[in-house]
């Protein structure tokens, strides 16, 4: 079995990844169910808050050979996807809007994310720990707090 282990310093909590994965997978009887199925791993989360430890595990199965570190990867990208959807969710009321042209959804969904992108490249480049939605209220109510993000330098 592979293993790799990240610890990162994540706002005010530690947390700790233990990745396991294998592609010896020959003696599970369940493995016909699964078509191409050629890895299984488990990422282990330790997450320590002012003293309180927390353990979470995530499971998973894979049509691809994925090393411990690829598994890790993998799933962090994952997580960044569901970040965007729950942005576009949760602050732009995606899933409530109703527009009858296909065309002008589409439109407004890569306005949508253009926005996220610039906000998202304005706190890398500037540091600042101001939540999204905090941003874009300050860019809403003054219309100068948007110079800044819009003028970043690539």
């Amino acid at each position: 079995m592979d293993r790799v282990q990240t610890t990162e310093k994540n706002r005010n909590r530690l947390e700790c990844r233990t990745a396991y994965s294998t592609t010896g997978i020959d003696w599970m009887s369940c493995k016909k169910d699964w078509v191409n199925l050629k890895c299984i791993g488990a990422i282990c989360l330790e997450s320590t808050r002012a003293d309180v430890t927390a353990l979470e595990w995530h499971y998973y199965i894979s049509s691809r050979e994925l090393s411990a570190k690829g598994l890790l990867c993998i799933t962090r990208l994952e997580w960044s996807v569901e970040t965007m959807h729950w942005l576009l969710d949760v602050d732009y009321g995606e899933d409530f809007c109703r527009l009858a042209s296909e065309r002008s959804q589409k439109t407004l969904n890569i306005l949508r994310k253009t926005a996220i992108n610039l906000l998202r490249r304005y706190k890398e480049q500037t540091g600042t720990k101001k939540a999204f939605t905090g941003l874009m209220l300050d860019c809403l109510m003054n219309p100068q707090h948007l110079l800044p993000i819009l003028s970043l330098k690539t």
